[in-house]
């Protein structure tokens, strides 16, 4: 038998070992990226619980209003990419007006971090 001196490609053993090698990295890789997925989301949303909160500081700061309820529609709508639904501003209110905003909750995540502001609760 012939044996062939310019040999070309690879044989199936060779392919099969580059696949199993890829496959065991993907399998480690996966997770590690899931977890930084998580990460940035959770990131994310307590950005927007940060900005919803400056944002309702501000306008208790500069408006007069009359219940929180108030001062969560002003912040919805002057933050247009939050969702009003997962929002709930808890504050204090005296004599009828707004007095001070004591934490935001939005979407998982409370600000500031030692507030004890819980989720919304739905209509």
């Amino acid at each position: 038998m012939k044996k062939l001196l310019n040999k070309k490609g690879f044989t199936l053993i060779e392919l099969i070992v580059v696949i199993a090698i890829l496959a065991v990295l993907a399998l480690i890789l996966v997770p590690s990226v899931m977890n930084y997925v998580t990460q940035a989301q959770n990131a994310s949303k307590l950005a927007n619980a940060r900005s919803a909160y400056s944002t309702a500081a501000l306008d208790v700061a500069t408006e007069e209003r009359a219940t929180l309820a108030a001062v969560k529609t002003a912040t919805v709508a002057a933050l247009p990419g939050l969702d009003a639904d997962l929002l709930n501003i808890c504050g204090t209110v005296v004599d009828g007006q707004v007095t001070l905003v004591t934490g935001v909750y939005y979407d998982g995540q409370v600000f500031p971090e030692n507030a004890t502001c819980a989720a919304p609760v739905a209509p």
